[in-house]
């Protein structure tokens, strides 16, 4: 062998394996995080549509409430405690 053939043997040729090799590792994990950007972007739909939604009031959400909770019946019951939590 001559000694230019020589150094492209033991320079040339793991230089250029490592690039190929590099540029491909390289493109596939780019390729996947756009996989991944275009999965996130087609995102189902799931509002409601306007139309057929009724109007929230926060006043009417409250009055529910209160009529669901019964303050002056109220009684404080004791958590019951495991012996574990002393």
């Amino acid at each position: 062998m001559t000694q230019g053939s020589r150094a492209f043997l033991t320079v040339g040729l793991p230089l250029f394996v490592l690039t190929v090799s590099g540029f491909y590792g390289l493109s596939h994990l780019v390729q996947g995080k756009y996989d991944v950007q275009a999965q996130r972007k087609k995102v189902v739909d799931l509002k409601v549509d306007p139309e057929k939604q009724k109007a929230f009031s926060l006043e009417e959400e409250l009055q529910k409430l209160r009529d669901s909770v019964d303050l002056n019946s109220y009684e404080n019951k004791p958590v019951p405690r495991t012996e574990n939590d002393t």
